[in-house]
């Protein structure tokens, strides 16, 4: 049997977090608000993905020069009709729907519930606590890294370090990583399309929609 397991996080906040990953590595060139309007523009005229070969020219493109074609981080947040598919072919009972905001709640929880999905023995209690526990170790060395940028350009000698590196430094660390920095007029346009979306969800009451501020009114 084939089990499918799906991790959902605030709307907005994913398509940020998938903009930013695309626009750090130099895949996608335009701000977060030029790419929206893009992949608004992309959602009215075409082409909206239903057909394979999209999805083929979209990954060639990325492959071949390094750049994205189609830009798809409003649609990836149509989480109703994602899961649809999945029922419609089947899957009521072996489709498994997270929540990102509930699992950091929650954690080892969390994990518990995925292994008995999965019908999977877990490990015990304090494995668990230590993996979970790991992705904050691993921040550290990245706070240090930014904290030596920033020592760099107090020092002047910044001017020595070639421009590309300057630019994945700033990428890396600069506030633009943070949600927070979207405009109020883009986070309006994109609050109103998710919350005409929220009616999709209804028939997931696992999900706590009160935990996305995308979906609250």
């Amino acid at each position: 049997d084939v089990y499918k397991r799906q991790i959902l996080r605030d709307p907005i906040e994913r398509a940020y977090s998938d903009w930013w990953m695309m626009h750090s590595r130099g895949w996608d060139p335009l701000s977060f608000d030029a790419a929206i309007n893009a992949n608004l523009n992309r959602l009215e005229e075409g082409p909206d993905f239903s057909d394979p070969r999209d999805w083929v020219e979209h990954l060639a493109a990325i492959r071949d020069s390094g750049k994205v074609r189609y830009r798809t981080y409003v649609d990836y947040g149509f989480y109703g009709a994602q899961l649809s598919r999945y029922l419609e072919q089947g899957f009521h009972d072996r489709l498994l729907v997270l929540q990102f905001e509930q699992m950091r709640q929650h954690g080892i929880s969390y994990l518990e519930k995925l292994f008995s999905f999965l019908e999977l023995e877990p490990p015990g209690s304090e494995r668990l606590q230590e993996e979970f526990a790991r992705p904050r170790n691993q921040a550290l060395p990245s706070r240090r890294i930014g904290q030596l940028v920033n020592l760099m350009y107090k020092l002047g000698v910044a001017r020595y370090v070639p421009p590309g590196v300057k630019r994945a430094a700033k990428d890396l660390f600069g506030s633009h990583r943070h949600s927070d920095s979207i405009t109020a007029e883009t986070r309006a346009r994109l609050k109103a399309i998710y919350q005409a979306q929220a009616k999709d969800l209804d028939y997931f009451p696992e999900l706590d929609l009160s935990l996305w501020p995308s979906l609250r009114k």
